[in-house]
């Protein structure tokens, strides 16, 4: 990061207008300057010239210039074709054509994400975006059971496709996701409680963060008491993505007793994620009556916009 943020600062250094360079002393090389190194070279090619891009394109992305921000991952993926962040690339290009409301050309960019990472369900869960944008709905939903398919704990992808189901007036689709939903979701809580495998636990406390209810937010408060600092720290985490009001009581007390530097930063950057949120209103009964019409799981919070990165 500090190579980087030199090779930035270089970049804003070039960009400023010419300085008249003062006369050469006698002996001195013309155009020298003592105790001055000239400025690196930026790289034209390769893994550092597409990182420069690619944070640039995300910045534009981020500031409202898609189209833009475009060129600038174009770039960062012709600079080093095989590079690590292509994929993320191509997910920007997606979200920026998205932006656009160029819905064909941003689902030709989320097949590529696919295309590049085919075990990652976050690359599923962006092209059903894109093919619900593009009013593809059949196949949105299908990108949406391959990503629950790879990853039957992550809450977020029954909720998006509860909600299409919805959409759609399905009501016995959504009906059936919903019951999944709830099933994952109390087979995770039991997980984070009884497990004896520390990475289970883990595991159990980092898909919970998906589930913003009352009772998923107590049952995580509970597992601060975790006699693991991993999990503790999963759970921390998780209670700030839910970011309800419930989550800041434990928090706080955990606060004042623990002496784990990580600890105390994670959790004053939780309560602060829930002081700035928008609290929900009353949660809906947690199983949908048969008479009645099901209601949508309640929606996770917002995430970062970073495209994942390849594994």
């Amino acid at each position: 990061m500090r190579s980087l943020a030199l090779l930035l600062l270089g970049v804003s250094i070039l960009g400023c207008p010419e300085r008249r360079d003062r006369p050469a002393r006698p002996g001195e090389p013309a155009g020298a300057k003592k105790g001055k190194a000239p400025p690196p070279d930026l790289p034209s090619r390769g893994p550092l010239a597409q990182k420069i891009h690619y944070e640039q394109g995300k910045s534009l992305l981020r500031a409202g210039r898609p189209a833009r921000a475009i060129e600038e991952l174009r770039r960062a993926i012709k600079v080093a074709p095989q590079g690590k962040l292509v994929a993320s690339c191509y997910l920007g290009i997606g979200s920026a054509y998205g932006d656009l409301k160029q819905h064909a050309k941003a689902v030709e960019a989320f097949q590529k994400v696919v295309e590049l990472l085919p075990s990652d369900p976050e690359a599923y869960r962006a092209l059903a975006i894109g093919l619900e944008d593009a009013g593809r709905i059949k196949e949105a939903q299908g990108a949406l059971e391959q990503a629950v398919a790879l990853d039957p704990d992550q809450l977020s992808a029954y909720q998006d496709l509860a909600a299409m189901y919805l959409k759609q007036k399905d009501l016995e689709g959504a009906k059936k996701t919903y019951l999944r939903y709830e099933l994952t979701r109390t087979r995770l809580i039991r997980t984070l409680g009884l497990a004896k495998d520390e990475d289970r636990r883990v595991r159990a406390a980092d898909a919970l963060a998906d589930a913003r209810d009352e009772a998923t937010c107590k049952a995580l408060g509970l597992a601060l008491t975790d006699r693991s600092r991993r999990v503790r720290l999963a759970v921390i985490r998780a209670l700030g993505q839910q970011r309800l009001s419930e989550g800041a009581g434990p928090l706080r007390a955990l606060l004042k007793k623990t002496k784990d530097p990580e600890e105390h930063r994670l959790i004053q950057l939780s309560l602060q994620a829930i002081e700035s949120a928008p609290q929900p209103g009353p949660q809906p009964t947690p199983t949908p009556q048969p008479q009645s019409a099901p209601t949508a799981p309640p929606s996770p919070p917002a995430k970062a916009a970073d495209p994942p990165q390849t594994r």
